[in-house]
């Protein structure tokens, strides 16, 4: 975590935005703070397990994998369970289509390696995703992409996603920008953001023109009413 320096004020002086998945909607309302993701310790210690029986029939798991399976952080980053935000709307959009149909990176990693391990021992397989209560319907229903846009987010709220950066250098390089460079070099600027230290803005859903290509041309479509949301 870092505290504002002199050179940056109390809050991001510009819009961060987050793309994930229609699972999560109602942990994202409208001018309400930001809470804790509640499925790391599950989906890691799932990933973990069926990496386990892969490595029993003889599959091992390529150099990637290993690091999330060690939650590595170091020039890349391979952990998970924290919220992460950039400056880049293209960049959310790309990660919201890319995790949306289970929930995220780490969950869909869970399901593909779970199918992997059906392919060799299905029994097992389902039996690994059933004991898994909290996350099965995660692996087993189908979300959409949306984008989050938050408000009066507190720098001292945020941490580098690699160790190697630094967030106040960083939130002053792209201070210095104007809105169209910023969505182009923000693409390789994410965040790690601290619960309690924004407040969600704006909730959209993404229409794209090729779901099979993150470089599509899109639109952000704000989500205005949601039932999801009238019932916490």
């Amino acid at each position: 975590m870092v505290r504002a320096s002199t050179r940056n004020p109390p809050h991001v002086p510009f819009a961060l935005y987050h793309g994930t998945s229609s699972h999560y909607i109602a942990n994202f309302q409208p001018g309400k703070p930001l809470s804790n993701w509640p499925y790391k310790r599950d989906a890691l210690e799932l990933y973990r397990r069926v990496w386990t029986e892969l490595r029993r029939l003889g599959q091992n798991p390529e150099w990637w994998q290993e690091k999330i399976l060690d939650q590595v952080s170091e020039y890349a980053n391979w952990q998970h369970g924290q919220l992460y935000v950039t400056p880049s709307r293209m960049s959310a959009v790309r990660y919201a289509i890319g995790g949306a149909a289970h929930g995220g990176e780490l969950l869909q990693l869970c399901r593909e390696a779970i199918n992997d391990l059906s392919k060799l021992q299905r029994s097992k397989a389902d039996g690994l995703l059933n004991g898994m209560n909290s996350v099965g319907h995660l692996l087993t229903e189908i979300g959409q992409p949306i984008v989050i846009e938050f408000e009066k987010v507190q720098v001292c709220g945020l941490s580098a996603e690699r160790s190697s950066d630094d967030v106040c250098a960083r939130i002053d390089y792209l201070e210095k920008m104007d809105d169209k460079k910023r969505e182009i070099m923000g693409q390789q600027a994410n965040f790690r953001l601290a619960p309690d230290c924004c407040v969600v803005g704006r909730v959209f859903d993404v229409l794209i023109d090729d779901f099979d290509d993150p470089q599509s041309d899109f639109q952000l479509r704000d989500i205005v009413d949601s039932e999801l949301w009238s019932t916490n």
